[in-house]
């Protein structure tokens, strides 16, 4: 990864720390592009996306309109998806260190407590939580793999907020689809990809049918 933000820097000429809206803006499309084949040639790398449709959350769930419940939430399921992630490795089990980007404004203590208190009382034949190096860590954006992340989301972000019917705003996006975690039978849902609020938020769109292959 050191190497990926290194050579990314160097093309956009920066010492700073990436980040997809300030380095790599719609003006810049050769940087996007180049990004993209970057990421698709990390090897060893299993991507996992939670998407919030905001929308289409019932207006009687908490998080969806309190913060703090909305982070904690999503950072829960993340969490659960690397447990999960990690305990099925191709090759055998592995123990993942989580790092998660610092978020401005964000009581990351009380999101850690949060954690803990899900992953004390739940099933740990549900969410393999062993397979987890406790606590996770919230760091800034010196870290490689948090700037990786961030063209990650960026690219998804952009797949996201084009029009349905427009395949060329997810062309990253797909470009990178072979990373992303995937069930027994290539299934997407629920494994690399999960959506809070209607799950068509992101399955109605045109491109969605090239990145889930099987899972369609």
């Amino acid at each position: 990864m050191r190497y990926a933000t290194g050579g990314l820097r160097a093309l956009i000429q920066t010492d700073k720390p990436l980040h997809w809206v300030e380095h790599f803006r719609r003006k810049h499309p050769e940087r996007r592009i180049r990004a993209a084949e970057v990421l698709a040639r990390l090897p060893d790398v299993s991507v996992l996306h939670v998407v919030a449709d905001k929308a289409t959350i019932h207006q009687d769930a908490g998080i969806r309109t309190n913060k703090d419940r909305f982070y904690n939430y999503l950072t829960k399921l993340v969490m659960e998806r690397v447990a999960l992630s990690a305990a099925t490795w191709p090759g055998g089990p592995r123990s993942a260190i989580v790092r998660l980007g610092a978020v401005k404004q964000m009581d990351h203590k009380e999101t850690l407590r949060y954690l803990e208190l899900v992953r004390d009382r739940g099933s740990r034949f549900v969410v393999p939580w062993d397979h987890i190096k406790w606590p996770p860590k919230w760091l800034g954006t010196d870290w490689d793999g948090i700037q990786i992340a961030d063209l990650y989301a960026g690219m998804l972000h952009t797949a996201l907020s084009g029009d349905v019917t427009d395949p060329s705003c997810a062309a990253l996006f797909v470009r990178c689809g072979h990373q992303i975690r995937r069930g027994p039978r290539g299934q997407l849902l629920g494994y690399g990809i999960e959506i809070v609020g209607d799950e068509s938020f992101v399955t109605k769109r045109c491109w969605w049918r090239d990145l889930a292959g099987a899972d369609v």
